[in-house]
């Protein structure tokens, strides 16, 4: 048995929420009390959490990658599961919240259409690490973010094609370029590869000199 610091009432133990902080693990008040506290005071509540949350925001990001990382080993199958039979059954939301980040992230959709359009025709090496990708991904960001510059609209062009006729290139950040729409359409699947020579010769010296 308990007495509630609040009420003052005698209760049982299960009638306590658990606090780690505590000798005898459980909070001071009851969980009525508690529940009546945080309905009567629900603004001030999320101004705590919210303050809370920035202060913590690290340590809060790291304990939620571990305790994804042990649920996900333990129970991935039931969470997949799960995750497949809501997604059935509430499909007309997954569809909104997908058009949703489409519009507020056109950039990052780009990147991720062409990274799609890559792995399909199996031009991204599978030692590309996650620098890499993010690099990919910054050149469709800023071709949108140029795009107010422009009177055409800009595209993120492989240097390589990568269903070139004689080469093809990967899904690379050294093997992209952004290009209006007029010159990446002309240019097709060809590569020049006596241009593509004449521009990278300075930076392949650069390259040599600082290894000798």
């Amino acid at each position: 048995m308990k007495q509630c610091t609040k009420c003052k009432k005698i209760k049982e133990l299960h009638q306590f929420s658990k606090d780690r902080s505590r000798k005898d693990g459980l909070q001071l008040h009851c969980k009525q009390c508690l529940s009546d506290y945080l309905k009567a005071n629900k603004e001030k509540v999320l101004i705590v959490k919210r303050a809370y949350a920035i202060k913590k925001r690290v340590k809060i990001a790291e304990y939620m990658v571990h305790y994804n990382a042990v649920n996900y080993e333990r129970d991935g199958e039931k969470i997949r599961a799960r995750t497949s039979r809501w997604k059935s059954e509430h499909k007309k939301e997954v569809a909104i919240q997908k058009l949703n980040w489409r519009l507020a992230n056109p950039g990052k959709y780009a990147a991720y259409c062409a990274k799609r359009r890559a792995k399909k025709l199996k031009a991204t090496p599978l030692c590309l690490n996650e620098e890499y990708h993010r690099q990919n991904e910054e050149f469709y960001i800023v071709a949108h973010e140029l795009q107010w510059l422009s009177e055409e609209s800009l595209h993120v062009d492989h240097i390589i094609p990568l269903q070139g006729e004689n080469v093809s290139g990967l899904h690379v950040p050294w093997n992209l370029q952004i290009l209006p729409k007029s010159l990446n359409g002309s240019k097709g699947n060809e590569f020049d590869q006596i241009e593509h020579d004449r521009l990278n010769l300075p930076l392949l010296i650069e390259k040599l000199s600082q290894n000798s």
